[in-house]
C-alpha cells in the first residue's frame, strides 16, 4: 500500500492536476505546470489525512504505531521542493505530449 500512495502522491496527483488544467482549456504549458503543482498539493493533503485516518485506526484496534519524530523546517523545505520539482516535471511532460500529438489537430 505504500508502493501506491507514493506513485499516487508524486505521479498521479500532478497528472489528474495537468489533465484538468487541459479540460478547463487552460493548454499553455505554464498553466499545465501550475495545474499539476496543484494537484500535487491536493494529493499531499489526501495522502496526510489518510495516513492520520490509518494510525487512528490501529491505535483504537489496539495496535502499535512507530512515528518518526518532528522533522524541523529544513526536511519540510526538502521535502517541498522534491514534490514541486516533481510536479514540474509531470507538469511539463503532459504539455510536451499535448504539443506533439494534439497540436496539429
Amino acid at each position: 500500500m505504500s508502493a501506491l500512495t507514493g506513485i499516487g502522491i508524486f505521479v498521479g496527483g500532478p497528472l489528474l492536476g495537468a489533465l484538468l488544467a487541459l479540460v478547463l482549456g487552460h493548454s499553455r504549458p505554464w498553466q499545465l505546470m501550475l495545474g499539476a503543482v496543484l494537484g500535487e498539493a491536493v494529493a499531499w493533503a489526501v495522502g496526510r489525512a489518510w495516513s492520520e485516518y490509518a494510525v487512528a485506526r490501529t491505535l483504537r484496534s489496539g495496535g502499535m504505531v512507530i512515528r518518526a519524530t518532528e522533522l524541523g523546517w529544513q526536511n519540510q523545505l526538502l521535502t517541498a521542493t522534491i514534490l514541486l520539482g516533481v510536479a514540474v516535471l509531470v507538469g511539463s511532460l503532459v504539455a510536451l505530449a499535448r504539443r506533439l500529438f494534439f497540436a496539429g489537430q
